[in-house]
């Protein structure tokens, strides 16, 4: 992967400015979600200690308070949102159906990020409905060829508490679209994925249960 000198940081969408990555001669304006990140030399011969965790869920179940808060306590950690990224490709209140088309877009400009900040010795965080388990095993063969560990976390709460929760979110999105895809994670699980119910949880004591999973030389005390 190139970069383009124009592309010393990337900026989180709250200031929506504009920048570019160069991938594969190719240049794209990106606009990318929730880190920061000062491009530095790669270091070939380094040992990495990084992971890539995958938290998959229906929206409101909590995925990115989780993934916020797990990005706090693991060093050199980044959260990338699929959806915030696809977002950049649709409108304000766009249909489904131009989000679903626009979906590669955000899932591929994601896994063109893991693969960099892996390759960096960075840990990334990736969240985001994952309707299409495919996509749970592209962003795993990232992991496999920088050759670090990774980790999927299905989070389930009942449709009941679903709603509950989409009343109150000021993004919220239509019933029916959320009990559709909520169904679809259930009736599609991913193999070898750790299931949390955040049902009886908070969302800190979810991120608490995921950093017990991982090794604890991962973890800021």
């Amino acid at each position: 992967m190139f970069l383009s000198d124009k592309a010393g940081k990337f900026i989180g969408p709250q200031l929506l400015r504009q920048r570019y990555i160069c991938h594969k001669a190719i240049i794209i304006p990106v606009r990318v979600n929730s880190f920061m990140l000062k491009l530095t030399p790669v270091n070939i011969f380094r040992k990495k200690n990084n992971l890539l965790i995958i938290i998959r869920g229906a929206p409101s179940t909590g995925k990115t308070t989780v993934a916020y808060l797990l990005s706090r306590k693991i060093p050199h950690a980044y959260k990338i949102s699929v959806d915030s990224l696809t977002g950049m490709f649709t409108l304000p209140g766009s249909e489904s159906k131009e989000w679903k088309q626009v979906r590669p877009l955000g899932q591929e400009l994601a896994r063109i990020l893991t693969d960099y900040l892996l390759n960096q010795g960075k840990t990334v965080i990736a969240e985001e409905v994952f309707p299409e388990v495919r996509y749970i095993s592209d962003l795993e063969g990232v992991a496999k060829k920088n050759k670090v560990k990774s980790y999927v976390f299905e989070l389930i709460t009942p449709m009941e508490i679903l709603s509950q929760r989409e009343g109150v979110r000021p993004d919220a999105k239509a019933d029916k679209p959320v009990k559709k895809l909520a169904g679809y994670i259930q009736q599609n699980p991913y193999p070898g994925a750790i299931k949390i119910n955040t049902a009886p949880l908070s969302a800190t004591h979810c991120a608490e249960s995921i950093l017990g999973t991982i090794p604890a030389n991962h973890v800021n005390k």
